[in-house]
């Protein structure tokens, strides 16, 4: 009889066990159900003189002792100042002319001209705010009629692409006249068009330093 009874103890221990520690998961996921608070805040006391730091549950009635000091702070911080970010400009060159300078930015000069059947995208360093000698480079990718071909340049003359949809992508860093020491980064990517005869479109994408 006894020895029964024990074989059916030993049979329900493990789900005996099992339970509590669901129960004991449970109650711990109750506590800390409420760290952050419903308003994100983090709630702490800091012993006196030690500076040894607990986490506490407001919502649960938990307190500081006269021994500690409450310190509480975010979970998230505050957002931070606007990066100067991405933008975008379009341009339109009428057919048959020239380069024109299409926008100065960050001491680079992009420039476009629109032939009968194809477009010219040129992008070079701005002499009125790049220092002589150039101290840095750019580098990325030019697709035009000779395909897509990589691009390196570090001095005045620039690098262009010519075709029916050219294409240049740079990024990089050079010293200004205003800050020969330390280089400016800039990344910008433009793409041309062509109308057959008409006028053609420029699209640009640029990441200004900061």
């Amino acid at each position: 009889m006894f020895s029964k009874l024990r074989s059916s103890a030993r049979r329900r221990s493990p789900w005996l066990l099992a339970a509590v520690a669901a129960l004991l998961a449970a109650a711990g996921e109750v506590g800390y159900a409420a760290i952050p608070d419903a308003d994100g805040v983090i709630h702490s006391c800091s012993s006196k003189g030690r500076g040894v730091l607990r986490i506490i549950d407001t919502e649960q009635g938990e307190t500081c002792t006269s021994n500690e000091t409450a310190i509480q702070w975010n979970q998230t911080g505050p957002p931070g100042p606007q990066g100067p970010g991405a933008f975008t400009e379009t341009f339109t060159v009428p057919a048959g002319g020239d380069l024109v300078t299409l926008m100065a930015i960050d001491g680079l000069l992009v420039k476009g001209a629109c032939g009968v059947n194809d477009s010219t995208v040129l992008i070079d360093f701005d002499p009125s705010v790049v220092v002589p000698g150039v101290r840095g480079r750019l580098f990325g990718y030019r697709i035009g009629n000779d395909g897509m071909n990589p691009v390196l340049f570090d001095s005045f003359g620039g690098v262009s692409a010519t075709g029916v949809a050219p294409v240049l992508s740079l990024t990089g860093g050079f010293a200004t006249a205003a800050n020969p020491r330390f280089p400016k980064f800039v990344r910008l990517d433009i793409q041309g068009s062509n109308g057959g005869g008409l006028d053609c479109t420029f699209d640009a994408m640029i990441t200004p330093s900061s």
